[in-house]
């Protein structure tokens, strides 16, 4: 029996033990309570769904317009002057009127589909909303109609009604009914390409003919007309060069100066407070940071300016020339004339059928003569780029595809200058074409050495006995280059003009160097 007693106070621990491991007087931190669930947005009302409904039915219908405009637009663009040459251009015109009436159909289905969620929201709205509810249907009903009508327009003969049935017929005219789309923007651009070709070719010359183009070498204007393709060499900007485009939108009478010359020219007086100055549509002298040109009044406005200078109107500034080259003595100054220097550029005919190629410098010393008192030959190398126009036949027979528009390639001269004619030389090459699928960037056109003529350089042909391996060579053509710069000295630079015939296609383009350091 006292064995039993000493063990008792062992059993009491072991069963406090047991207590404690089960919780018994634990001191674990309490769990943290979950947030509760956050309750689901309540559902769009009635109203909501109809607003919704509306906005987007009216979306729809200002894409459909949107689409239809630009089918419009696209449809009068397929000729070779609307795109500039640009066979691609007239077959994404192409494809973009034709893909119309598709996109059209999808916007009518997004408006019909509105119309309907609409109508449903009317019917499950209270009392006191159907009436403004109502008259979201009526928008979206009106927004579906609208789209359908432009779906339903006929093309009326002999009338102008830019909608969607003539803008798919000027598409199509020509084409058999059993062509696809892709065959009928293929041969719109096709068309181009062959119109391009034919307008090249008539820029190269026989092998021994002088390149039939006549350049303007004069300080005059040369008559390119808007949106003609007009680049300056290594000095100084044309006017559209520094305005973004041939003329400047007038705002301020402030941003210009009275007079034709930039030497006398002073800031135009303004009216007394809440008095205006009109402005003609007869040309009135001013200068724009220096360069001499007039302000004007488009045909139908009236137009005036106000004591801040405020022009309210629609004003022009044209140029005196848009030739002229122009460079900032300081930054932010008036610009003065460049004359040592070039401009070249590249435009089409009005009927889309001929390249015109212009060449010029306002150099004072525009042709080098060969001085016949000079003891020494010395050479130079000059530099510079060529842009024009370009076609290329890819694949061959029923396969082949034709591709036109404009280039842009590098051009290196090279010059001896010396006494006796034999001395004066001037040859060179035009490489790395580019501007996509109608130029093949390994064409290479190696200019026949030219000697010294009465005045400059004589008219040269494309030198097909040069031929560089793995290039694709010219196999004819001609070109021409008068040099620039100060009288008296050996040329700054040359501008010229050239033409040439590939196996698989053809360009014809104008071109500006500079004398280069290497």
């Amino acid at each position: 029996m006292k064995a039993n007693w000493k063990l008792l106070p062992a059993a009491l621990t072991v069963a406090m033990l047991a207590l404690a491991g089960c919780g018994g007087g634990s001191d674990t931190a309490p769990t943290t309570p979950t947030d509760p669930t956050t309750p689901a947005p309540p559902e769009p009302t009635a109203l909501e769904n109809a607003s919704d409904a509306q906005a987007n039915a009216l979306a729809a219908k200002a894409q459909a317009e949107m689409l239809l405009k630009n089918a419009v637009a696209a449809s009068k663009k397929l000729g070779t002057k609307a795109v500039d040459g640009s066979s691609k251009m007239a077959s994404d015109n192409a494809t973009l009127v034709l893909m119309a009436e598709a996109a059209i159909m999808a916007e009518h289905t997004k408006a019909m589909t509105a119309h309907m969620a609409a109508q449903a929201a009317h019917t499950a709205a209270p009392a006191a909303q159907k009436a403004r509810i109502a008259a979201m249907v009526m928008a979206a009903k009106d927004a579906m109609d609208a789209i359908k009508a432009i779906l339903d327009a006929k093309d009326t003969a002999g009338t102008v009604d830019d909608n969607l049935a003539e803008a798919v017929a000027r598409v199509k005219t020509g084409a058999k009914t059993t062509d696809t789309d892709a065959m009928i923007a293929q041969a719109k651009a096709k068309a181009v390409a062959t119109a391009i070709a034919a307008a090249i070719k008539a820029q190269i010359p026989a092998p021994t003919a002088t390149p039939p183009v006549t350049l303007d070498l004069t300080a005059s204007s040369t008559g390119a007309p808007a949106g003609a393709v007009m680049k300056a060499g290594l000095v100084g900007m044309t006017f559209a060069e520094i305005a973004g485009g041939n003329v400047k939108l007038a705002t301020s009478i402030k941003d210009f100066k009275s007079g034709a010359d930039p030497a006398t020219s002073t800031a135009f007086t303004l009216p007394a407070a809440g008095a205006t100055t009109p402005i003609t549509d007869t040309a009135t002298d001013a200068t724009y940071m220096g360069i001499p040109g007039a302000l004007s009044c488009l045909a139908g406005e009236t137009c005036s300016f106000d004591s801040t200078g405020k022009i309210t109107g629609a004003v022009n500034f044209t140029p005196s020339s848009q030739t002229t080259l122009w460079a900032q003595a300081t930054y932010g100054g008036d610009y003065k004339s460049v004359t040592n220097a070039a401009t070249y550029g590249h435009w089409l005919n009005t009927a889309g059928t001929a390249v015109m190629l212009h060449a010029n410098s306002l150099s004072t010393g525009l042709d080098w003569t060969r001085a016949a008192t000079s003891t020494t030959v010395t050479t130079a190398k000059y530099t510079g780029k060529a842009g024009g126009y370009s076609e290329k036949t890819t694949g061959t027979g029923a396969a082949a595809t034709r591709a036109s528009g404009m280039f842009t390639a590098d051009v290196t001269l090279n010059a001896s200058f010396g006494a006796a004619a034999a001395d004066a030389r001037l040859g060179g090459s035009i490489s790395n074409f580019a501007g996509g699928a109608h130029v093949d960037t390994d064409w290479h056109v190696s200019l026949a050495e030219q000697t010294d003529a009465t005045n400059g350089f004589a008219a040269g042909t494309v030198d097909i006995t040069k031929n560089q391996a793995g290039r694709e060579d010219a196999i004819s053509g001609g070109w021409q280059a008068f040099g620039y710069g100060e009288t008296g000295k050996n040329p700054s630079g040359f501008v010229g003009i050239f033409s040439a015939d590939f196996d698989n296609g053809s360009s014809a383009g104008s071109f500006e160097t500079s004398k280069s350091a290497n």
